[in-house]
């Protein structure tokens, strides 16, 4: 092989590979995520439906979450639990089920095709307790619907007895704008 078409070649195997990587990626619209409460590195960290992910804000790409977790406490400073909040205090939460077990809790959520019309959102999600199902609208005027698996709230004696929390939950996002999560909605 003659050496003066090697960096030829790898040249044109750079470009084919930046190439591919612009292809455009799938969005996330579903999974399960533990939310923490407070801030990291000066930054509020909360949840972000578009991106799927944990995020802090503020950040270059100016993504606000969608979802914070927060610590619920008492008069006295007890820990009551924790709960949801937005970036706003617009209705964005509507609690649509509260089921005993874990069994019936995720056979509701996984049936939950489509939320209803007549929701009655409310600014603060509180309390959050496991196995309730969450609905969300967000910002963008969108939806999502949430199944609590689990809610962590104590004082972090470690960092100065601040207040610290976190909610583990499972979740589905439909980024088109309907209320509906599967086409079996409309059988």
């Amino acid at each position: 092989m003659n050496l003066k078409f090697v960096p030829l070649l790898l040249v044109a195997v750079i470009l084919w590979q930046c190439d591919s990587s612009t292809e455009p990626h799938s969005i996330a619209t579903s999974g399960e995520v533990t939310v923490p409460s407070g801030n990291q590195d000066q930054h509020a960290v909360g949840f972000s439906f578009t991106k799927g992910a944990i995020i802090s804000y503020p950040n270059s790409s100016d993504i606000i979450p969608d979802l914070f977790v927060q610590v619920h406490q008492g008069e006295s400073g007890d820990i009551k639990g924790v709960f949801f909040s937005s970036d706003t205090l617009v209705p964005t939460f509507a609690l649509l089920a509260k089921p005993s077990t874990r069994e019936s809790a995720h056979a509701q959520f996984d049936t939950l095709y489509i939320l209803p019309d007549s929701l009655e959102y409310i600014a603060l999600a509180l309390p959050i307790e496991r196995h309730q199902i969450w609905a969300f609208h967000t910002r963008r005027n969108t939806y999502a619907k949430l199944l609590i698996l689990a809610t962590t709230a104590y004082i972090d004696s470690t960092n100065g007895n601040t207040p610290y929390g976190e909610a583990t939950l499972a979740w589905e996002y439909q980024p088109d704008g309907t209320r509906q999560f599967d086409e079996r909605a409309f059988n």
